[in-house]
């Protein structure tokens, strides 16, 4: 049996804390009050993935959720009331006090010998999520509950965590505080690791295709694609998606091919939106994915209202079109929920707030999955759009269970997504999750990175070869085989921007079209009009584009 486990962190020189009771994988609102973990410097937990304990079924799963502790239910709101403390080798007893920022943290030296003994990835400053994001290491601003100096310090939720960033499962002793829950078997892991590399070999070279001005605009998931690619692995092709901007390779999985996306780029004809909007706005009805919306935020509320309508609906239960369910399953019915991308920028717009308290208080099954790159555009997370506890420490406050993942391990985030998804259907509560990555390149072709933050932020931090590494550990993986599909995926990426170039653009009349099941009037006088001018003045019809 799989086991996630909970490790002791020592505190500064004078004490000594243990990761609280429901342990890492466990949603708030009972863990941001009662179990959250406080840490100094290293906000990691380090649980356990045995190598060899691998499920070779479809999914491993077992009974015990360890997302279902409620013991906030049965005892007083006290963010302390789980926290203890135990002294060190002097008999000194306290909860150390600290500042925020880079004073608080803590260097290696501050975790005992034995935990390096222990493990080869326990130090915080070979951690990628501190030593290439020092924001990372103190996004919440180096903390832990009590006052210390005059000052409330408050607690720090704790970031899952199953493979270090060798792509080794992590290996510690510990008291066992839960059971595990599903992981991705070997078809579903290479699948996944398959579906990442094709997008990574895809986003390379169509950034280079714009940049030869071929289309007029590209976003990468660069260093994210562990964390849109195992999170739509672990969701249902029935469920709905409402995407930010940088989650094609949630389409990807969900099948789409180099071609689907190229065509979309290139606005023509094929493009299942018409050509109507500009690139990287992908959108499926027949893949569940909603059309996404450059209006930052705007899908959060949106995607709330869907979940609302799909509880209120009488035939709520769909029968499950999975890619990867067994022939004696397939007519197994789902729930359906609805996921919601969005990155920690957008949770700074008041959409944010208003969804996750909407979603509480109507109980929708939305998972809400926030990707922290540290990055709005040129803004960095910490400390200019927040000071607090990230996005996961706000769930809390409006009573959405919520769970702090490093985004760039995909087993964990195929783990905890798949609970979240499992909790969402059955209960019909919404779950939030933030999934700690890094933008490895520009906001956009639109932005210069190298001019706010410079080439120093630049540190590997590459999900993709981690992941590889974690299956060519597993002996499911190979060097010869990755570069095999590399060359089909590259090649597969440069026929795809030749075709779509050369299909034809949808006509100047589809413009007028679906504003109304039959087209009114003043609709059809404008339409009118506009081909009687556009017929005037060839000249300012784009070239290649048709009237009708």
């Amino acid at each position: 049996m799989m086991l996630i486990r909970r490790r002791w962190i020592k505190m500064s020189h004078n004490g000594i804390l243990l990761l609280p009771g429901c342990g890492a994988l466990s949603f708030s609102t009972d863990t941001f009050l009662n179990s959250m973990s406080m840490v100094l410097g290293n906000i990691i937990a380090h649980p356990s993935l045995s190598r060899g304990q691998a499920s070779s079924s479809s999914s491993q799963s077992h009974s015990h959720s360890p997302f279902s502790h409620s013991p906030l239910s049965h005892s007083p709101l006290s963010p302390f009331s789980h926290v203890r403390y135990f002294t060190n080798d002097e008999g000194t007893s306290s909860p150390s006090g600290g500042g925020g920022g880079n004073g608080g943290a803590s260097s290696s030296s501050d975790v005992s010998s034995e935990e390096e003994e222990d493990s080869s990835s326990s130090s915080s400053s070979n951690d990628p999520l501190s030593a290439a994001l020092p924001v990372r290491a103190n996004y919440t601003t180096q903390r832990r509950a009590g006052y210390a100096g005059g000052k409330f310090i408050a607690p720090v939720m704790q970031v899952l965590r199953l493979t270090d960033e060798q792509g080794k499962p992590v290996e510690e002793s510990g008291e066992d505080v839960l059971d595990g829950s599903v992981f991705p078997d070997a078809n579903t892991a290479v699948k996944l690791y398959k579906t990442m590399a094709r997008l990574q070999v895809m986003d390379a070279i169509f950034y280079e295709a714009q940049r030869q001005a071929r289309f007029s605009f590209y976003m990468t998931s660069a260093g994210e694609e562990a964390t849109v690619v195992a999170s739509a692995a672990a969701l249902h092709d029935e469920d709905v998606i409402y995407a930010q901007y940088r989650e094609q390779g949630a389409l990807m999985w969900r099948g789409y091919t180099c071609q689907d996306f190229a065509d979309q780029c290139y606005s023509n004809e094929r493009d299942p939106n018409k050509g109507r909007q500009m690139p990287i706005h992908y959108g499926d009805k027949h893949k569940n994915f909603v059309t996404i919306s450059s209006p930052l935020g705007t899908q959060l509320p949106q995607a709330v209202g869907h979940a609302y309508a799909l509880r209120m609906e009488d035939d709520g239960l769909v029968a499950s079109r999975r890619l990867d369910v067994s022939d004696d399953a397939a007519g197994e019915q789902h729930r359906r929920v609805v996921a919601c991308y969005f990155g920690e920028g957008a949770a700074s717009e008041g959409d944010f707030h208003a969804a996750l308290n909407m979603s509480a208080t109507l109980d929708t099954p939305v998972v809400f999955l926030c990707r922290n790159n540290g990055w709005a555009i040129s803004t960095p997370a910490w400390p200019e759009q927040y000071k607090g506890d990230g996005i996961a420490g706000r769930g809390g406050s409006y009573g959405v269970r919520s769970i702090r993942v490093d985004g760039n391990d995909a087993v964990a985030v195929y783990v905890a997504v798949s609970q979240a998804r499992a909790e969402a259907a059955e209960t019909g509560t919404p779950r939030l999750l933030e999934l700690m990555t890094y933008r490895r390149g520009h906001h956009s072709t639109s932005d210069d990175s190298t001019r706010y933050r410079g080439k120093a932020s630049e540190i590997a931090r590459e999900p993709v070869g981690r992941f590889a590494a974690y299956l060519k550990g597993l002996g499911w993986w190979s060097d010869d085989e990755d570069a095999e599909w590399r060359a089909e995926c590259r090649a597969e990426a440069i026929d795809a921007l030749r075709e779509g170039e050369s299909v034809s653009k949808p006509p100047i009349s589809g413009l007028f079209e679906d504003v109304y099941k039959d087209m009114p009037w003043n609709i059809s006088r404008q339409l009118d009009e506009t081909l009687a001018h556009a017929k005037r003045f060839p000249e300012e019809v784009p070239h290649g584009v048709p009237l009708h």
